[in-house]
């Protein structure tokens, strides 16, 4: 989605006016990562984006940690109640807690970080900070490497673990990820990282799962999940002996425990298949070190007949010291009621390894059918609930599971019986983040006659109101179109009339960034979008004209299709007849002069790139353009640009910028 993991912060008394963004080199040693300057806390709902890859401290089940799908990451050392955020420079593929010092946890992206105070502060431990030259960011969506005099491989570390006997010997898997190829390249660290030797190549492009030697029990083997293939690396990488796993879709996902009388179990998720009349796939479990395999569907599949939909499951996760209990997400579950197949979604557990499942949360139609799940303005407001994408099992308390998905964190603590979500705290006066904030602020907006009254606009939640000065927050959304909702980029008050406001709106979200123009969103059958205004303060928003589309173009309004990214109000036109510029990413500006009833398109002197994002009205009326750089639906990337107008957006000519500069921002 977004490139950076953002909320809303507020500086407490006494206020600044002036605020400066200072350009600071990092020592790679060690430096804090996303502590919030003195006297800052996050402001907003809470929630917003995606998050992954729930991990439970082995030492305290209220330490834990999470990360989006942006460059935040997050920590909790109470159970969710609080969350703070921080930042290790790209996005945070795995957690791995040391088992034998509960301050000690690692955290991998393309490099591999330690943090030895529970996560407050992080080191660079690979690549080694001496052989550090640089740094590369590329791409729209946080790609960071460190450049090395070693030339030290890319890729991403997708799996890190210590080994349990052993705190110095570490585990990595490290894969190609976005820059393509097949083969995950397996090191090992018998120094805490100071130094590596790779053990060989496997078959895949992620790593599910790794277990060391000193989990195994064995005389120096490892044994590594892809989701390809199952393999037991030697203590010297040779040889690599490969492991025949069952089912024919691939590997979804891979875990494991072991318990306090010695039993080891592995725990592999694959497709599911209907072949013949007969469904194949979903849980299997090893016994013996991955040499033989049963299915563990339990009665999961036995009550389906030949017409019911094929199962699909996402992922699970096992109690590490209590092998017995695993939890399973499942996308798409039939179930049959009155007399048709319904599709069910939520998390099933087993405390019988697999040969009985139940379902601990059920989800069918966007409703919670097993009632008990407290989902927060997120799911009053939003009506978001799906099955986990990731899960994260306590290691010693098999009733302690964390649940991910597209825009919440939740767990139980109840082994299922209940679920509760934790991004925001909720009361009657709204929702108050919890510090994981997981969306992109646009703007902050203040009430001219209300300083306690102030919007932010987001992308993922649209708008949000505060009426206490930012310490509760209510979705600003009534009135606003379903299909437009997901973002709104500004809004404007009129200085002049109290509790009016015009606001802009759109599906598209995340502009002006690249991967946007590469997505299908921006064209035209897809876009939605449009402009709104209130008169009572945002409790309700009325929609502003949509032309009557005459000879493939709106006349007198806005394209239902619009994608407007910002408003701006002339506050020296006439109250009852305000004029008004919206920027129409793709078409270029409209104007209003009658406060939005009626619209009409200034694009002449613009050039090919009609994507415009932002204007300015300068006191000496004066209008700024500024045009985003991007790419066209199948043409590649095209420059961006300033335009300026003086006759109020009638004609527009472009302004010159610094040699070489194609990308104003």
């Amino acid at each position: 989605m977004k490139s950076f993991s953002a909320g809303l912060f507020r500086l407490s008394p006494p206020l600044v006016s002036v605020i400066l963004t200072v350009a600071c080199a990092v020592d790679f040693k060690e430096f804090e990562s996303g502590e919030a300057p003195p006297g800052w806390r996050v402001l907003g709902p809470g929630g917003g984006g995606a998050q992954f890859e729930p991990t439970v401290s082995p030492h305290d089940p209220n330490h834990v940690f999470i990360r989006c799908d942006m460059t935040g990451a997050y920590v909790t050392r109470d159970g969710g109640r609080s969350w703070r955020m921080f930042n290790l420079r790209g996005v945070v593929r795995d957690f791995e807690f040391d088992p034998h010092d509960p301050d000690t946890v690692y955290a991998s992206n393309s490099s591999l970080y330690r943090s030895e105070d529970g996560g407050s502060s992080w080191n660079l431990v690979y690549p080694d900070t001496s052989d550090v030259v640089g740094e590369d960011m590329s791409g729209d969506h946080a790609g960071q490497r460190f450049l090395t005099s070693s030339g030290a491989p890319g890729g991403q570390i997708v799996r890190v673990r210590v080994d349990p006997q052993d705190g110095r010997v570490l585990y990595m898997g490290r894969c190609p990820g976005s820059s393509g190829g097949d083969g995950c390249a397996i090191l090992v660290s018998r120094d805490r990282g100071a130094s590596w030797a790779e053990l060989g190549t496997v078959p895949g492009r992620t790593v599910h799962a790794l277990f060391p030697p000193g989990w195994e029990g064995t005389s120096g083997r490892l044994t590594v999940f892809t989701d390809s293939t199952a393999v037991r690396i030697g203590p010297s990488g040779e040889p690599i002996e490969a492991l025949e796993t069952p089912g024919d879709g691939g590997i979804l996902a891979a875990d494991g425990g072991r318990g306090a009388d010695g039993t080891r179990r592995y725990y592999i998720l694959t497709a599911v298949r209907r072949a013949g009349g007969q469904l194949t796939g979903g849980v299997f479990r090893s016994n013996d070190g991955g040499e033989n395999w049963r299915e563990a569907n339990g009665p999961l599949f036995s009550l389906l007949t030949e017409d019911a939909p094929t199962p699909v499951f996402e992922t699970l996760a096992v109690s590490e010291r209590h092998p017995d209990t695993a939890y399973l997400s499942c996308r798409s579950c039939p179930t049959l009621e009155v007399g048709a197949w319904q599709r069910r979604s939520g998390v099933l557990r087993t405390t019988s390894a697999g040969e009985a499942w139940e379902w601990k949360l059920e989800v069918g139609g966007g409703e919670v059918l097993s009632a008990n799940f407290s989902g927060g303005w997120l799911r009053e407001r939003l009506g978001w609930l799906s099955n986990p994408t990731f899960l994260g099992v306590g290691p010693n308390n098999p009733d302690v599971c964390y649940g991910t998905d597209s825009g919440r964190t939740f767990h139980t603590l109840d082994g299922g019986a209940t679920w509760r979500q934790l991004i925001s705290e909720d009361g009657p006066q709204g929702a108050r983040s919890r510090g994981m904030d997981v969306t992109t602020t646009y703007g902050v907006h203040f009430d001219p006659f209300d300083a306690n009254h102030l919007f932010v606009t987001y992308t993922d939640i649209g708008l949000f109101r505060s009426r206490t000065g930012g310490r509760t927050w209510e979705h600003a959304v009534a009135g606003i179109p379903r299909q437009w909702r997901n973002t709104c980029y500004w809004l404007v008050f009129d200085p002049a009339v109290r509790g009016r406001i015009w606001s802009v709106w759109s599906n598209v979200h995340d502009l002006p960034r690249p991967k946007m123009h590469r997505s299908g969103n921006l064209v035209n059958n897809r876009r939605q979008g449009g402009a709104a205004v209130s008169g009572d303060g945002g409790r309700w928003w009325e929609l502003l004209s949509v032309g009557v589309l005459e000879d493939g173009d709106y006349v007198n309004g806005l394209p239902w299709s619009s994608v407007l990214t910002h408003i701006t109000l002339d506050v020296e036109s006439p109250v009852d007849s305000r004029v008004l510029y919206v920027t129409e990413y793709g078409r270029g500006v409209y104007k209003s002069t009658d406060g939005g009833r009626t619209w009409s398109l200034k694009d002449r002197g613009l050039g090919e790139n009609r994507q415009a994002w932002r204007t300015v009205l300068l006191p000496s009326g004066r209008l700024i353009l500024l045009v985003a750089r991007g790419g066209i639906e199948g043409q590649g990337y095209i420059d961006g640009g300033l335009y300026e107008s003086d006759d109020g957006a009638e004609t527009w000519r472009p302004m010159a910028m610094p040699d070489g500069t194609n990308a104003p921002n």
